[in-house]
């Protein structure tokens, strides 16, 4: 969605990375220990189904 973003907003995308500079300043964390770092719980909801 950045990419569309950037048609209204041109700036999103340098808006975005500053953010998550600063978040992990905040929280003292470094940008590798975020990436990979996602974990879904999978639910009878968000299993895809086949047709």
């Amino acid at each position: 969605q950045v990419g569309t973003a950037n048609f209204y907003a041109p700036d999103t995308a340098p808006r975005i990375v500053q953010g998550i500079r600063d978040y992990c300043l905040r929280q003292r964390l470094h940008l590798g220990e975020l990436i990979g770092s996602l974990r879904v719980l999978e639910s009878s909801a968000s299993r895809t189904t086949e047709y």
